[in-house]
Protein backbone atom coordinates (compact mmCIF):
# COMPACT_ATOMS: atom_id res chain seq x y z
CA UNK A 1 0.00 0.00 0.00
CA UNK A 2 1.42 3.46 -0.95
CA UNK A 3 0.38 7.28 -1.24
CA UNK A 4 0.52 9.61 -4.57
CA UNK A 5 1.18 12.94 -4.16
CA UNK A 6 -2.53 13.66 -3.65
CA UNK A 7 -2.75 11.45 -0.36
CA UNK A 8 -4.64 9.05 -2.59
CA UNK A 9 -3.30 5.22 -1.86
CA UNK A 10 -3.09 2.53 -4.34
CA UNK A 11 -1.98 -0.71 -4.79
CA UNK A 12 2.08 -0.77 -5.46
CA UNK A 13 2.65 -3.21 -7.57
CA UNK A 14 6.42 -4.05 -8.48
CA UNK A 15 8.91 -6.27 -9.25
CA UNK A 16 12.32 -7.24 -6.94
CA UNK A 17 15.08 -9.09 -8.13
CA UNK A 18 17.51 -10.85 -5.35
CA UNK A 19 20.79 -12.82 -5.36
CA UNK A 20 22.68 -14.36 -2.77
CA UNK A 21 19.78 -13.01 -0.63
CA UNK A 22 20.71 -9.08 -1.34
CA UNK A 23 17.90 -7.19 -3.66
CA UNK A 24 19.90 -5.77 -6.72
CA UNK A 25 17.17 -4.78 -8.29
CA UNK A 26 13.65 -3.01 -7.93
CA UNK A 27 10.84 -1.38 -10.04
CA UNK A 28 7.36 -0.17 -9.09
CA UNK A 29 4.20 2.21 -9.78
CA UNK A 30 6.31 5.14 -8.81
CA UNK A 31 9.07 4.57 -11.37
CA UNK A 32 6.04 3.68 -14.02
CA UNK A 33 4.25 7.12 -12.95
CA UNK A 34 8.06 9.10 -13.37
CA UNK A 35 8.26 8.14 -17.19
CA UNK A 36 4.59 9.84 -17.30
CA UNK A 37 2.73 6.86 -17.91
CA UNK A 38 -1.30 7.37 -17.32
CA UNK A 39 -3.98 4.62 -16.35
CA UNK A 40 -7.27 5.43 -17.48
CA UNK A 41 -9.24 2.22 -16.14
CA UNK A 42 -9.09 1.54 -12.44
CA UNK A 43 -10.96 0.03 -9.78
CA UNK A 44 -11.15 0.62 -6.01
CA UNK A 45 -11.59 -1.82 -2.93
CA UNK A 46 -10.74 -2.63 0.05
CA UNK A 47 -6.65 -3.16 1.01
CA UNK A 48 -4.91 -3.15 4.30
CA UNK A 49 -7.89 -1.73 5.60
CA UNK A 50 -7.72 1.25 3.58
CA UNK A 51 -9.87 2.12 0.12
CA UNK A 52 -7.07 1.91 -3.01
CA UNK A 53 -6.91 2.42 -6.30
CA UNK A 54 -6.20 -0.57 -8.09
CA UNK A 55 -4.55 0.47 -11.54
CA UNK A 56 -2.79 -2.66 -13.15
CA UNK A 57 -2.61 -6.37 -13.11
CA UNK A 58 1.25 -6.83 -13.45
CA UNK A 59 1.11 -10.83 -14.50
CA UNK A 60 4.28 -11.48 -16.12
CA UNK A 61 7.90 -10.16 -16.63
CA UNK A 62 10.79 -11.21 -19.86
CA UNK A 63 14.47 -10.65 -18.89
CA UNK A 64 16.08 -9.52 -22.76
CA UNK A 65 18.94 -8.87 -24.06
CA UNK A 66 20.75 -5.43 -23.54
CA UNK A 67 19.54 -5.65 -19.69
CA UNK A 68 16.15 -4.54 -21.07
CA UNK A 69 12.69 -6.30 -19.26
CA UNK A 70 9.38 -6.81 -20.83
CA UNK A 71 6.24 -6.16 -18.17
CA UNK A 72 2.58 -7.10 -18.68
CA UNK A 73 0.26 -4.86 -17.26
CA UNK A 74 -2.77 -7.27 -17.55
CA UNK A 75 -5.49 -4.85 -18.01
CA UNK A 76 -3.75 -1.78 -19.68
CA UNK A 77 -0.57 -2.52 -21.84
CA UNK A 78 2.93 -4.45 -22.35
CA UNK A 79 6.11 -2.05 -22.11
CA UNK A 80 9.77 -2.47 -21.79
CA UNK A 81 12.01 -0.89 -19.90
CA UNK A 82 15.67 -0.22 -19.12
CA UNK A 83 16.82 -1.90 -16.20
CA UNK A 84 19.16 0.46 -15.29
CA UNK A 85 17.93 4.05 -15.99
CA UNK A 86 14.10 2.61 -15.41
CA UNK A 87 13.40 4.58 -18.33
CA UNK A 88 10.19 3.17 -20.66
CA UNK A 89 11.87 2.02 -24.38
CA UNK A 90 8.46 1.41 -26.07
CA UNK A 91 4.87 0.51 -24.99
CA UNK A 92 2.12 -1.42 -26.91
CA UNK A 93 -1.46 -1.55 -26.31
CA UNK A 94 -3.89 0.33 -23.37
CA UNK A 95 -3.83 4.41 -23.46
CA UNK A 96 -0.01 4.66 -23.61
CA UNK A 97 0.35 3.36 -27.00
CA UNK A 98 3.00 3.96 -29.71
CA UNK A 99 2.51 1.33 -32.20
CA UNK A 100 -1.29 2.01 -33.40
CA UNK A 101 -3.30 -0.91 -32.01
CA UNK A 102 -6.35 -0.70 -33.77
CA UNK A 103 -10.12 -2.59 -31.74
CA UNK A 104 -9.28 -5.69 -33.44
CA UNK A 105 -6.38 -5.65 -31.91
CA UNK A 106 -6.69 -4.38 -28.38
CA UNK A 107 -6.61 -6.99 -25.29
CA UNK A 108 -9.21 -6.61 -22.69
CA UNK A 109 -6.71 -8.68 -19.91
CA UNK A 110 -3.77 -10.13 -21.29
CA UNK A 111 -1.00 -12.58 -19.50
CA UNK A 112 2.31 -13.43 -20.76
CA UNK A 113 3.45 -11.27 -23.55
CA UNK A 114 6.25 -13.31 -24.64
CA UNK A 115 8.62 -11.36 -27.22
CA UNK A 116 11.14 -13.09 -29.76
CA UNK A 117 13.60 -10.32 -30.33
CA UNK A 118 15.06 -12.35 -33.62
CA UNK A 119 12.15 -12.19 -35.39
CA UNK A 120 10.27 -9.29 -33.34
CA UNK A 121 7.04 -11.07 -32.82
CA UNK A 122 5.16 -10.51 -29.39
CA UNK A 123 2.92 -13.43 -28.63
CA UNK A 124 0.17 -12.99 -26.16
CA UNK A 125 -2.79 -15.03 -24.45
CA UNK A 126 -5.88 -12.50 -24.64
CA UNK A 127 -8.39 -13.38 -21.90
CA UNK A 128 -11.27 -11.13 -23.80
CA UNK A 129 -13.20 -10.30 -21.31
CA UNK A 130 -15.44 -8.17 -22.72
CA UNK A 131 -16.25 -10.48 -25.88
CA UNK A 132 -15.71 -13.66 -23.58
CA UNK A 133 -13.96 -15.38 -26.47
CA UNK A 134 -10.69 -15.95 -25.18
CA UNK A 135 -7.56 -16.22 -27.75
CA UNK A 136 -3.72 -16.40 -28.65
CA UNK A 137 -2.45 -13.39 -30.35
CA UNK A 138 0.48 -12.14 -32.83
CA UNK A 139 2.28 -9.42 -33.38
CA UNK A 140 5.26 -9.07 -36.62
CA UNK A 141 6.89 -5.60 -34.98
CA UNK A 142 9.11 -2.92 -36.40
CA UNK A 143 11.07 -2.36 -33.21
CA UNK A 144 12.94 0.74 -34.88
CA UNK A 145 9.84 2.40 -36.64
CA UNK A 146 7.42 1.46 -33.87
CA UNK A 147 5.17 0.00 -35.98
CA UNK A 148 3.09 -2.93 -36.54
CA UNK A 149 3.89 -5.46 -39.51
CA UNK A 150 1.04 -7.77 -39.73
CA UNK A 151 -0.78 -9.18 -36.89
CA UNK A 152 -2.39 -12.49 -36.16
CA UNK A 153 -4.27 -14.66 -34.40
CA UNK A 154 -2.97 -17.75 -33.81
CA UNK A 155 -5.89 -19.06 -31.89
CA UNK A 156 -9.65 -18.52 -31.04
CA UNK A 157 -11.87 -21.66 -30.98
CA UNK A 158 -14.66 -19.83 -28.67
CA UNK A 159 -13.24 -21.16 -25.18
CA UNK A 160 -13.52 -18.41 -22.56
CA UNK A 161 -10.80 -18.05 -19.64
CA UNK A 162 -11.89 -15.17 -16.89
CA UNK A 163 -8.81 -15.14 -15.12
CA UNK A 164 -5.12 -16.85 -15.76
CA UNK A 165 -4.12 -17.99 -19.08
CA UNK A 166 -0.62 -18.52 -20.73
CA UNK A 167 1.14 -19.36 -23.71
CA UNK A 168 4.54 -19.78 -25.07
CA UNK A 169 6.15 -19.99 -27.92
CA UNK A 170 8.83 -22.68 -29.20
CA UNK A 171 9.84 -22.69 -32.66
CA UNK A 172 6.26 -23.41 -34.55
CA UNK A 173 4.87 -24.67 -31.39
CA UNK A 174 2.18 -23.12 -29.40
CA UNK A 175 1.30 -23.75 -25.70
CA UNK A 176 -1.58 -22.24 -24.18
CA UNK A 177 -3.29 -23.13 -20.68
CA UNK A 178 -6.97 -21.78 -20.06
CA UNK A 179 -6.52 -20.74 -16.94
CA UNK A 180 -10.19 -20.58 -15.21
CA UNK A 181 -11.41 -22.30 -18.42
CA UNK A 182 -14.95 -21.09 -18.18
CA UNK A 183 -15.78 -22.22 -21.72
CA UNK A 184 -14.64 -24.75 -23.43
CA UNK A 185 -13.24 -28.42 -23.30
CA UNK A 186 -9.06 -27.58 -23.13
CA UNK A 187 -7.59 -26.62 -20.03
CA UNK A 188 -3.97 -27.23 -22.15
CA UNK A 189 -3.33 -27.47 -25.53
CA UNK A 190 -0.15 -27.42 -27.80
CA UNK A 191 -0.49 -26.26 -31.44
CA UNK A 192 1.12 -25.08 -34.50
CA UNK A 193 -0.10 -22.81 -37.00
CA UNK A 194 -2.26 -24.89 -38.54
CA UNK A 195 -3.40 -27.62 -36.18
CA UNK A 196 -3.79 -28.44 -32.67
CA UNK A 197 -1.49 -31.26 -31.83
CA UNK A 198 -2.32 -32.24 -28.31
CA UNK A 199 -5.26 -31.23 -25.48
CA UNK A 200 -5.23 -31.71 -22.22
CA UNK A 201 -8.33 -31.51 -19.59
CA UNK A 202 -8.42 -32.07 -16.07
CA UNK A 203 -11.47 -34.30 -14.57
CA UNK A 204 -12.00 -32.63 -11.17
CA UNK A 205 -14.33 -29.19 -11.94
CA UNK A 206 -12.28 -26.46 -10.23
CA UNK A 207 -8.31 -27.44 -11.49
CA UNK A 208 -7.17 -24.84 -13.49
CA UNK A 209 -3.57 -24.01 -15.03
CA UNK A 210 -2.20 -20.75 -13.79
CA UNK A 211 1.06 -21.15 -15.92
CA UNK A 212 3.15 -23.69 -17.33
CA UNK A 213 6.60 -24.10 -18.36
CA UNK A 214 7.98 -25.97 -21.28
CA UNK A 215 11.38 -28.06 -21.08
CA UNK A 216 13.05 -28.27 -23.63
Amino acid sequence: LAQNTTGTFFINQRIEEYKNGKQIFQWDLNDLAKNNYFAINTTQHMFDKKLAIDQFHLNSIQLLPNNKMLISLGYDSGLVIDRKTKKIDWVIGGYNDQFGITEEMGTALHHTPFLDIEKQTLTAFDNSIIKKKSRVIEFTLDLKNKKIKKFDVIHDEGQFSAVMGSVEKHNNIYSIGFGSRDIGKFDFIEQTKDKRTMGISFSQKYSSTYRFYREL
